[in-house]
């Protein structure tokens, strides 16, 4: 049956629609068909598949069980059947009917009719696209009549454009969304990473391992010469960025990708627009208040950590470097008993293996913290409503001397004085605290200077155990120094 399926549906180009459940598609079957048409093809198809009826409309066939002839009448076999139309009375072709928790389904034929073997008590799901999906339960011997209705929450949602608001459903732009509801629970440090794998198009690149170091926002690739930084807008006022802003204070997130947001913002809209809108406090008859608090604390790691040689394997690769240089050895290392001294030394202050730099300038996870909070109070009356915020960042980075904090504070207030005027203000302030150190740079990097050090240099110089003479130059102990 399935292959004779798909022999039909390749030299027809007709598309079939049944249930497995009506359908044997491997029941063994032996038809001949030589200039047939296509309703002359499906009645010997279903010749031994009993019980089944079929419609053929659009180039689509559908098969299903036979409903009863009348509605009025009890069917014979246990099930439910009836009919499904829109809120114009009209039927509805193609609604699956499928018993919950199961595969049992079937659709409706080319009068809204249905049929399903299925028991009295059990839930049904009836999903069309663009119909609300529905749950109703299964009444059997009896009709079951069900009327859906549109869907029309995606196509009359509100999003902004730059120039007002509009709904989906009159949008001609590319324009993506990204909602409040979708980022709530995600543990953010910036606004940038609100958009991070949420947008087809945009990209977010990481330029800087340093706390708080916000990634390189790209719509649709690299679109100008100089910068390629998209324009920023927030609650209407254009920004150079969104560093400062509070993620747990978006409410939508839109971007526009193409050239119409040029026609609204000029030149500075060459590498698209984002558009934030924060949120708001909400309307009520009677005064409402909430109030939200959320904190999250995490630790961080380094993935890869470098392996560094230790005092002896140290002066044993610089003795093979000046030897395959063809130079004299190096003086402090030249001898078996300036070595023994040199990792006597060291064995007497902190360990024989000398220092790990990479140890060194690192964090431990429990010392690389990032703790961020968050309060707001928001609420309304009929004709006011206010929404404030406050939060707090601290981020302590992997290597040490680099952190960063952010304390903000946010306000949205909106007053409807007449049903024509709505006055809105809305005040944030923000304070950074960076602590950078120095990177991307090949020979005074903090990173690359810790993984090229010696060894043999100990981190702290003063109060040094048994120093031997000629290593007083070399590690730079200062002289006004005890040294025991």
């Amino acid at each position: 049956m399935k292959d004779a399926i798909e022999q039909l549906k390749k030299s027809t180009g007709y598309s079939f629609y049944f249930s497995p459940n009506d359908l044997d598609t491997q029941k063994i079957i032996s038809i001949s068909l030589n200039d047939a048409t296509i309703d002359e093809a499906i009645r010997q198809l279903l010749t031994d598949q009993k019980g089944l009826s079929y419609e053929i409309k659009n180039k689509r066939i559908q098969i299903i069980k036979a409903a009863p002839q009348t509605i009025n009448v009890a069917p014979q076999k246990s099930g439910v059947y009836g009919k499904i139309i829109d809120d114009a009375g009209e039927p509805l072709i193609g609604v699956a009917v499928r018993e919950i928790g199961t595969q049992n389904i079937t659709i409706t034929d080319s009068d809204g009719g249905f049929y399903l073997d299925v028991q009295q008590g059990k839930n049904l799901e009836i999903s069309c696209v663009g119909f609300k999906t529905m749950i109703v339960a299964a009444k059997e011997g009896a009709p079951t009549n069900i009327s859906m209705s549109i869907d029309t929450q995606a196509l009359d949602e509100v999003v902004v454009v730059g120039y007002g608001s509009m709904q989906k459903r009159d949008l001609t732009g590319a324009i993506s969304q990204v909602k409040g509801d979708d980022i709530s629970d995600m543990p953010l440090r910036s606004a940038s990473d609100a958009i991070q794998g949420k947008i087809a198009g945009v990209t977010v690149t990481a330029n800087s391992g340093s706390p708080g170091a916000l990634g390189d926002v790209r719509i649709r690739g690299v679109g100008t010469l100089n910068g390629n930084d998209p324009l920023y807008v927030v609650d209407g006022l254009p920004q150079s960025g969104i560093g400062w802003l509070n993620a747990r204070d978006i409410q939508n997130i839109e971007v526009l990708k193409d050239a119409s947001a040029q026609a609204i913002y000029g030149s500075r809209a060459a590498n698209g627009v984002i558009l934030i809108t924060t949120k708001r406090g909400g309307k009520g008859e009677n005064y409402s208040s909430n109030i939200e608090f959320d904190a999250n604390i995490g630790f961080q790691s380094c993935s890869k950590e470098y392996d560094m040689l230790d005092a002896e394997g140290f002066m044993e690769y610089k003795n093979r470097a000046y030897a395959a240089a063809g130079k004299e050895l190096l003086a402090d290392f030249a001898t078996k008993e300036k070595r023994d001294a040199i990792l006597n030394f060291l064995e007497k202050n902190g360990g024989r293996a000398g220092t790990n730099w990479w140890k060194a300038i690192t964090n431990s996870p429990s010392e690389a913290i990032n703790q961020n909070y968050n309060l707001a109070f928001s609420g309304g009356i009929t004709k006011l409503r206010y929404r404030s915020s406050f939060g707090y960042m601290d981020q302590k980075g992997l290597v040490k001397g680099s952190e960063y904090k952010r304390l903000n504070g946010r306000i949205n207030v909106d007053s409807e004085v007449k049903e024509w005027l709505t006055l809105s203000g809305d005040v944030n302030v923000s304070y950074e605290e960076r602590k950078n150190i120095q990177e991307n740079d090949s020979y005074q990097a903090t990173v690359f200077t810790a993984a090229s050090a010696d060894p043999i240099t100990p981190v702290y110089r003063d109060n040094l155990v048994d120093v031997p003479d000629f290593m007083y130059d070399s590690i730079a102990v200062r002289r006004n120094f005890t040294i025991k």
